[in-house]
């Protein structure tokens, strides 16, 4: 699989989790980050392949609306696993 070098900035403690947890899994920090956000990156691409060309009004809060959503549940659940290995 192709990979690409990419460069983000993240709140110091979440990158310091992301650290903790990373070694305490004997893997790379991204191969962590790639499993923690791959399948909501995805899944966010197919709610823009879902949305029309010429979306309406309505068309943009709901996929608004999904996004944070997902993004939100997501997190929630990235922070409940790193919380639950730190501990």
């Amino acid at each position: 699989m192709k990979t690409y070098v990419r460069s983000y900035s993240l709140p110091a403690q979440i990158a310091v989790a992301i650290q903790r947890v990373a070694t305490h899994m004997n893997v790379s920090q991204s191969a962590l980050v790639a499993e923690l956000i791959g399948e909501s990156v995805l899944q966010m691409e197919q709610m823009f392949r879902n949305t029309p060309v010429d979306p309406s009004p309505e068309d943009v809060r709901r996929l608004r609306g999904e996004s944070i959503a997902l993004v939100q549940e997501r997190v929630a659940e990235a922070v409940r696993n790193l919380e639950s290995v730190e501990q």
